[in-house]
């Protein structure tokens, strides 16, 4: 599981407890799914359910935990992508883990993925 960091005001705990309810069940529901990019990069990404393009953000959870929506740039420390993503592949075992990066490296490549190496933090 992810760990949060301790709250400092009751503003803080408030908002970790919504954004830990929310990445609970973040790809299960359906909406949001997401990828590995490889080097540590990976997509984390909304379904539109329309002829627009799925929304998609860059993650990134080594050295340091990183995602580039609106949340994460507005607070620097996690929001639902990052919680959901870490706690996804925190419960694959190394063999699934190790099974998808190669399923994803053999179908697509790096530039049709959505993830850009270079999105603003």
């Amino acid at each position: 599981m992810f760990t949060f960091p301790k709250p400092k005001t009751a503003s803080d705990a408030l908002r970790q407890a919504k954004v830990a309810e929310r990445a609970r069940t973040l790809f299960s529901d359906g909406s949001y799914y997401w990828y590995d990019c490889g080097n540590g990069f990976y997509g984390v990404a909304k379904k539109s359910f329309d002829v627009i393009p799925d929304t998609t953000y860059t993650v990134v959870l080594m050295p340091a935990v990183s995602c580039s929506c609106p949340d994460f740039r507005e607070h620097l420390d996690f929001c639902k992508h990052t919680v959901a993503l870490w706690d996804a592949l925190e419960a694959m075992d190394e063999e699934e883990q190790i099974e998808r990066i190669e399923r994803e490296a053999a179908s697509c490549e790096l530039e049709t993925t959505g993830c850009d190496r270079y999105a603003e933090f």
